[in-house]
C-alpha cells in the first residue's frame, strides 16, 4: 500500500505540474479518483474542518440564487474533487512517511524548475521564464515551485544531510522565480522565509501562524494598492516596478459586487471584460465575490484551524515547511489567483496540499479514547516514523 499511495502522489504531481490539456486531467482525475477509492475501501480519518468547507462551497453553487448566476455547477464540481484530493491525502499520510511527503515534493519541484530553465536556455529569450505543463504564466509556475523550495529548505535545515541535493534544490528554485519576474510570488516567498526563521527552533502558537498569514495577505495587497507611487520611485532604477499591476479597477469593481450581492455572491463562472484582468487577483476578496461573504468567513475559520493543526506538528522539517505554506498561501492571494476552489490546476500544490497535509496528520492523530491503542500519536511523526494503517482487530 506504502508503494501505491506514493506512486499515486508522484503520478499526481507530474499531471500539475508537467501535463496539460486532456492528457494533464485525466492522469490527475485517475490518481484522485484511485485515492477516492482507496479512502472508502481503508476509511482513514478525514479532516471535518476541510470536509465541512467544502461541502458548503459545493452546496453554495448549487443552490439558487446565486448572484448573476442562478446555480454554478462549475462551483458545485470544483468543491468536489477538492473532496477528492482530501480524500488521497487522507490515505496518503497514513501510509507514508512525512519527510518521504516532502522528499517528493522537492524533487518534482526541482525537476520542474530545471525544465523550465533549460526551455529557457534553448530558447535564448530575454523575456520571463516561461513554465511548462498547465501552469499557463509565471504567476501559477512559481507558486508551484515554491512548494519544492520550501520543502527542501525544511529538509535541510532539519536533517543537515544531502546537503548537496537539497542546496540545488533551493537554487533551481530561486532561479526560476527570480527568472519568472512575478512580484506578487517573490513577496509572498520572502515573508514565508522571514517567518520560517523566526519559527526555526521555537514553538510557535496557532493564532501567531494565522496572524502571520493574515499579516502577509494585508502587506502584500497593501503593497498593490500603493503599486502606482511605488513603480513611479523605483522603475527607473528597477525595471521589475515598471510592469503595470492591473489591479486597482478590478479590486474597486469586486468590492463593489460584494456590496450588492454580499451574502450570495456572483457566482463561481463570473468574469470581468477586461482583456488583460478577467479576475480580482486576490484570493479573498475572489472569495467574497464569488461565494458571498459567509462563505469567505467559513474559508477563513477553516484557515483558523488548519494555523492550529500546523502547530501541533511534531516533526520538525513538516512544521517548518507547513508554517512556510500557510504563509505563503495567504500571501500569494494577496496579489493572486481570485477562486481558490478553482478547477483542478497548480494551486492544488502550493494552497491545498499543503494545508490537508497538516490537517490529514493532525486528524489521524487525535485519537478518540476508544481507539487510543490503535492509533499513531503525534510522537510517532515527530520521530518521521512510517505509520501503518490500524489494526482492524
Amino acid at each position: 500500500m506504502n508503494r501505491l499511495s506514493l506512486a499515486l502522489l508522484v503520478a499526481l504531481l507530474v499531471a500539475l505540474y508537467f501535463l496539460k490539456g486532456s492528457i494533464g486531467n485525466t492522469l490527475a482525475f485517475v490518481c484522485l479518483f484511485s485515492g477516492a477509492v482507496l479512502t472508502v475501501r481503508e476509511r482513514p480519518r478525514i479532516s471535518m474542518a476541510a470536509l465541512s468547507l467544502l461541502v458548503l462551497v459545493a452546496f453554495r453553487g448549487l443552490v439558487p440564487p446565486y448572484g448573476v448566476d442562478d446555480v454554478s455547477f462549475k462551483a458545485a464540481s470544483n468543491a468536489a474533487w477538492l473532496i477528492v484530493l482530501l480524500a488521497l491525502v487522507s490515505v496518503a499520510v497514513r501510509d507514508l512517511d512525512p519527510r518521504t511527503i516532502l522528499w517528493t515534493f522537492a524533487a518534482v519541484a526541482a525537476a520542474y524548475a530545471l525544465a523550465a530553465l533549460a526551455g529557457h536556455a534553448i530558447a535564448g529569450s530575454a523575456e520571463r521564464l516561461i513554465f511548462p505543463g498547465r501552469a499557463g504564466n509565471p504567476i501559477l509556475g512559481s507558486g508551484g515551485i515554491v512548494v519544492g523550495l520550501l520543502a527542501a529548505l525544511a529538509l535541510w535545515l532539519t536533517e543537515r544531510r544531502h546537503t548537496a541535493l537539497l542546496v540545488a534544490g533551493v537554487v533551481l528554485g530561486l532561479s526560476a522565480i527570480t527568472l519568472g519576474q512575478s512580484r506578487g510570488p517573490m513577496l509572498a516567498l520572502a515573508f514565508a522565509l522571514s517567518v520560517v526563521a523566526a519559527a526555526w527552533r521555537r514553538p510557535v502558537a496557532g493564532w501567531v501562524i494565522f496572524a502571520a498569514g493574515v499579516a502577509a495577505w494585508l502587506v502584500i495587497s497593501g503593497l498593490v494598492v500603493a503599486d502606482t507611487v511605488i513603480a513611479r520611485e523605483l522603475c527607473p532604477h528597477v525595471s521589475l516596478a515598471c510592469r503595470a499591476a492591473h489591479r486597482h479597477e478590478v479590486w474597486t469593481e469586486a468590492l463593489r459586487l460584494i456590496a450588492e450581492h454580499p451574502w450570495l455572491g456572483v457566482g463561481a463562472e463570473f468574469r470581468f471584460n477586461s482583456a488583460s484582468v478577467p479576475h480580482p487577483h486576490n484570493g479573498l476578496l475572489g472569495t467574497a465575490m464569488s461565494y458571498g461573504l459567509p462563505v469567505l468567513a467559513a474559508f477563513l475559520a477553516f484557515l483558523w484551524v488548519a494555523a492550529h493543526a500546523i502547530a501541533r506538528l511534531t516533526d520538525p522539517a513538516l512544521r517548518l515547511f507547513s508554517i512556510g505554506m500557510f504563509v505563503f498561501a495567504l500571501g500569494f492571494m494577496g496579489s493572486d489567483l481570485a477562486d481558490p476552489f478553482r478547477f483542478v490546476g497548480l494551486h492544488y500544490v502550493f494552497i491545498w496540499l499543503p494545508l490537508f497535509l497538516a490537517l490529514s496528520i493532525d486528524e489521524l492523530c487525535t485519537v478518540p479514547k476508544q481507539n487510543s491503542r490503535a492509533s499513531p500519536t503525534r510522537e510517532d511523526f515527530g520521530q518521521s516514523q512510517s505509520i501503518q494503517p490500524r489494526s482492524l482487530e
